[in-house]
């Protein structure tokens, strides 16, 4: 017996910056992301293997990112940079099928 599923995924990322150049030699840069996911697909309701029992199961996530950083020129062609930063890896199809059972 052949059972096919539908998955689908969609994904949007939004970002807004925002840049401040006090001087020549120094940069300070502010940023955000707001990520939302929608993985649509076959989530295992009971049983194992081949004895398994599927249904269609819909996981949903939103997430905001946030980070700061600055640049500064010491001299021509010398440049520090420090960047701090909180953001998030959107689940691929392969992964979020296989951590699935774990969301219920």
């Amino acid at each position: 017996m052949l059972i096919l599923w539908i998955v689908s995924t969609k994904k949007n990322i939004t970002g807004l910056s925002y840049k401040y150049v006090p001087n020549d030699q120094w940069t300070v840069l502010a940023f955000g992301k707001y990520y939302t996911a929608k993985v649509t697909g076959p989530a295992v309701v009971s049983g194992h293997g081949y004895l398994s029992v599927y249904e269609d199961h819909t996981e949903r996530t939103n997430a905001l990112g946030v980070g700061i950083g600055s640049s500064y020129e010491f001299s021509m062609g010398t440049t520090g940079q420090a960047l701090l930063r909180k953001e998030l890896s959107l689940a691929q199809r392969p992964r979020a099928f296989s951590e699935m059972e774990t969301w219920r």
